[in-house]
Order: C-alpha cells, then structure tokens, then sequence
C-alpha cells in the first residue's frame, strides 16, 4: 500500500514539451502551494529531482526517453486533447476567476502545463482545495545540481536509500528553525 509522507511535500507535476523547451507545474494538493518553471528540456531531470514529485503528468503522445527512469515509473498519461491551449486556457479562467491577473504572467506553454494539472485536479479530487496562484519559480537563476550530485551529498536521503543519516534528517531534529 502507497502512503503519502506527512512531514514531506506531495508534488503532483505536469510536463508539456514542444521545440526543446520545457513548462514543468506542480502543486501539493494538501497545501495548495503551486508552482511554474520553463526550461530546456536537457534540464528536466535536474528539475525533477529538485521537486521529487510523487506522479507525473504527461501526454499520451510525448516521448518519455529523456526522462530518467526514477521518472518514467510515476507519469501518468492524460489524452492530448486536454494539452490543447484552448482548453487549458478556459480551465484556468474558471478556476481563477476572480483572479485573471494570474494569468498574465505566464506564457503559453506555462499556461498548458497549469492547466492540465488543474484539469486533474478536478477529475481525481472530491474536494477541491483553495489553491494559491501559480508561481513562477526561477531556480534557473541558481546552479543547479544533478542527481549523482544530489545523492552524493546526501540531501534528502543517505546512500542506502534511508531519511536517517542525510541532512534533512540532521535538520529535522533541531530544537529551532536556525538549526
């Protein structure tokens, strides 16, 4: 049986690729925290480690090859009519409604991305939570870190694949938030 970790963000994510470029969206449905990145396709995987989300949106006829296997085994394929920007658009607008501005801000592909994951949303949860306004999030601006590099500096877990032993571990047992 599949549990959610409680003391962890639960990320679902959408990909939508078209000429090389990325739009990658992701949201944790209990908090409501949502979030939008472009990129070039060659940085998904390093983005993806970043989120660790736990299901992967995709359409049904996007090549997965570039996605590391982590990857591979969490997407999800949604039919290629709900990646349509029409679409996409008319969902966003229904959902933030009385917040258009959000809209603004995003590009194209940006807008797909949110949209199917919203979409899903939607179609899988009875409960509909408030949901914040995509934010764009520029890590781009930051070095990025591959995952050889992530697991070797044992951020998240320690080699043998356990919490205990890496660095959000030795954080999470500190008396006060410096540490």
């Amino acid at each position: 049986e599949f549990l959610l970790e409680g003391d962890a963000y639960n990320y679902l994510a959408c990909i939508i690729v078209e000429n090389k470029k990325i739009s990658v969206s992701w949201i944790d449905i209990s908090s409501g925290d949502f979030y939008v990145e472009s990129a070039l396709i060659e940085d998904i995987n390093s983005l993806l480690y970043k989120i660790q989300p736990k299901e992967i949106l995709t359409s049904e006829e996007l090549d997965k090859s570039f996605l590391s296997d982590d990857f591979k085994l969490i997407t999800t394929e949604i039919s290629k009519e709900r990646f349509e920007y029409t679409n996409c658009l008319a969902t966003l607008k229904k959902i933030f409604a009385q917040r258009s501005f959000v809209l603004d801000s995003l590009e194209k592909l940006e807008k797909i991305s949110c949209g199917v994951l919203l979409y899903y949303i939607e179609l899988t949860q009875k409960n509909f939570v408030s949901i914040s306004a995509p934010k764009k999030d520029y890590s781009s601006k930051y070095v990025r870190l591959d995952a050889f590099t992530r697991n070797s500096l044992e951020i998240l877990s320690s080699y043998s694949g356990n919490k205990q032993g890496s660095l959000r571990f030795a954080i999470d047992c500190t008396k006060t938030s410096q540490g």
